[in-house]
């Protein structure tokens, strides 16, 4: 609803702390399997890649 803050249109306290926890799991999971897949050969790509996920993740 227009006017209420985040912690007034969550309906349950804390979800977004679950969600974010949840978000960021997922990406370093992401992430860690495309090191192993590419044996370390896209580390840097790799973290990039994972920074901005989650930056957008976080909007």
């Amino acid at each position: 609803m227009p006017g209420q803050s985040q912690e007034e249109e969550s309906a349950v306290p804390g979800l977004d702390d679950i969600t974010e926890k949840a978000s960021d799991a997922g990406i370093d999971k992401a992430g860690d399997a495309v090191d192993q897949k590419s044996g370390g050969k896209l580390d840097g790509q790799v973290d990039k890649a994972q920074e901005s996920a989650d930056q957008k993740v976080g909007e």
